[in-house]
């Protein structure tokens, strides 16, 4: 039971900040910005998924293990809904975020990325890294 209440409130902090950020400086509510919004709601879920199941979903269970019930995991387990929706949302540009485990960027983990404006990936994907410091700065 403390459990389930201390990642609701997680969620729901994640949320207001996101909202109270917005409200602040809404100029910056690019589908960039909306990206990274739709990826820290994945990284949660995904978080969240793991404390129940002591691992991530596999690659074969992708992202949809967020919503249904993966066949390797029972009836009755701890499984429940982690993302409140019907089906995966899409990314600003109408694409499917991209689960990859393990990540080519985050080895001992997963990636979750958008493939940006152009749907190309490489350079202009967002996602659950932090680029590279630019030294030139």
């Amino acid at each position: 039971m403390k459990r389930s209440f201390v990642i609701t409130m997680l969620i729901l902090a994640a949320l207001a900040g996101f909202i109270i950020d917005a409200r602040v400086r809404p100029a910056q509510l690019s589908p960039g910005y909306l990206a990274k919004g739709g990826i820290a709601s994945f990284k949660t879920a995904l978080s969240v998924f793991k404390v129940d199941h002591g691992r991530f979903p596999t690659k074969a269970e992708s992202l949809e293990a967020l919503i249904d019930r993966p066949a390797t995991i029972p009836e009755g387990g701890k499984w429940h809904r982690y993302l409140d929706a019907d089906k995966l949302p899409n990314d600003p540009w109408g694409r499917r975020y991209v689960y990859e485990i393990p990540g080519k960027h985050n080895p001992d983990g997963y990636d979750v990325y958008s493939l940006g404006p152009h749907g190309k990936g490489g350079a202009e994907a967002i996602g659950n890294w932090r680029p590279p410091p630019d030294v030139n700065r």
